[in-house]
């Protein structure tokens, strides 16, 4: 399963982050976000975007929930 997480640097987003990072039924999680989240992990996609300009990303914007 592939799954975004909006807010990932916000303390309750990184939590939802790191619990998912763990889950062996998700493959990759999404998340778009101002700046870069440590540690890097293998199943996670970080994407730095413009939340002012939020139709330039997307098609980083797909997920399956």
């Amino acid at each position: 399963m592939k799954v975004m997480v909006l807010g990932a640097t916000g303390l309750t987003g990184n939590l939802v982050v790191q619990a998912l990072l763990s889950r062996d039924t998700v493959e990759k999680v999404v998340v778009p976000l101002r700046r870069r989240i440590e540690p890097a992990h293998p199943k996670l996609e970080q994407h730095r975007v413009s939340f002012d300009q939020l139709p330039m990303h997307r098609e980083i914007f797909r997920g399956d929930a």
